[in-house]
């Protein structure tokens, strides 16, 4: 199965989707929109925070058939303007699998990009010692230099040493990678040989080291939600986050997604095991080494396409993709430390298709960031906006 058109391989879930369940209601959000630094038909977005504000990155057209990946920061209370870290006609630009940026330890920014390769694609590293003003090559991520996929890709911006996490399909069965990244990605290593092809990575940074959550993959075609930690300068055995059993002949393209605060965890996930479609969140209270039991999110046949911040006082808040009739919904629910679940909330009304592509969620001082693509008739474009958790339905008391 070739990545560049992963969105196919969701018809593996597609029966699930039909099932007759009446979504609950959820009560409107009103949010603080703020202006897009992206131009018309921007897509693939992405975020990671900065020690001055959060970075966005995003894909928008560059000339007749070029691509450029684009950042910007929230600084002092506005974008700053729009710097390119690349323009490529090569330049891979998929709704799933996307680019991104990472600020370093040493304030340094790593961004990645994808470049077709054949009937595959590769990763491309640069770096920017200058907030994005010029941008150094770095090469490949990957030291395969076959036809094969190599992306969906996370970073760890570990002191020293920063790490970068990939899923690579050399050999056959895709993998999940890891390697040391320096003036070129070095020390690579594999961290599971066996991995569902085309669920996105996400990673976070923990009081002791670092996180990275997947979709794994059982010799079975068991599909569950896996996590490797780095601790104590190397990577620790994966194990998984919580057995679901979703046994699917298909990958779902449909990643988890991770946030961390010293040693509290949480992991939000969609899992269509034993038929039920579901948005779940789980929480670790000692860096990622053990869970507790999800809460339920959304069991209404959700989308997914899921993200979740976690705040100081240990109250995380989810988002994803909710079903509404034929349509879309991107919504949000706050979970208490004790695992209580207020109502969801609505913050648009989308539609459920790929252009939709997957909202990014990250905390913002005392407020959430959400960044999400509006389809448009005229083509699609970023939408930014912040929401603060306490105007969210209160989970209420334990």
């Amino acid at each position: 199965m070739k990545r560049r058109d992963a969105s196919r391989a969701f018809c593996a879930v597609l029966g699930l989707a039909l099932v007759s369940v009446n979504p609950a209601p959820a009560a409107p959000l009103a949010v603080v929109d703020l202006p897009s630094p992206a131009a018309a038909g921007a897509m693939a977005p992405q975020l990671s925070a900065g020690a001055a504000g959060p970075w966005l990155s995003w894909v928008e057209p560059s000339g007749a058939s070029g691509k450029s990946l684009r950042i910007a920061q929230w600084k002092n209370g506005a974008w700053t303007p729009a710097a390119t870290v690349v323009t490529a006609e090569d330049q891979l630009a998929n709704w799933a699998d996307v680019p991104g940026v990472v600020e370093l330890a040493d304030g340094a920014l790593l961004a990645h990009w994808l470049r077709e390769q054949g009937s595959g694609y590769v990763t491309e590293l640069r770096r920017s010692r200058d907030g994005g003003g010029t941008w150094q090559a770095l090469g490949a991520l990957s030291s395969d230099t076959g036809t094969s996929e190599h992306g969906f890709v996370s970073h760890l911006p570990l002191a020293g040493a920063p790490q970068s996490v990939w899923m690579d399909g050399r050999g056959g069965s895709t993998a999940l990678y890891g390697a040391t990244i320096a003036d070129h990605a070095t020390a690579e290593k594999v961290l599971d040989d066996r991995v569902c092809d085309c669920c996105a990575t996400a990673s976070a940074m923990t009081g002791d080291g670092a996180v990275v959550v997947y979709r794994d993959r059982s010799a079975s075609e068991v599909r569950d939600i896996g996590i490797v930690r780095f601790t104590k300068g190397a990577w620790q055995k994966a194990t998984l986050v919580h057995a679901d059993g979703w046994k699917i002949h298909g990958c779902p393209v449909n990643g988890p997604a991770v946030a961390a605060r010293g040693a509290a965890v949480v992991v939000a996930w969609y899992t269509g095991a034993n038929d039920h479609p579901r948005v779940l969140l789980a929480r670790s209270a000692d860096g990622g080494a053990t869970f507790g039991e999800p809460v339920v999110i959304d069991d209404a046949v959700p989308f997914g396409r899921v993200g979740v911040a976690l705040d100081a006082a240990g109250e995380a808040v989810v988002s994803w993709l909710a079903r509404a009739g034929e349509a879309a919904e991107l919504r949000l629910r706050r979970v208490s430390a004790a695992g209580r679940a207020g109502a969801p909330a609505t913050v648009a009304a989308l539609s459920g298709s790929r252009t939709t592509g997957i909202p990014r969620l990250l905390a913002l001082g005392d407020r959430q960031l959400l960044v999400w693509v509006e389809p448009a008739t005229a083509g699609s474009r970023l939408r930014a906006a912040t929401v603060a958790p306490t105007e969210l339905p209160s989970p209420g008391a334990p």
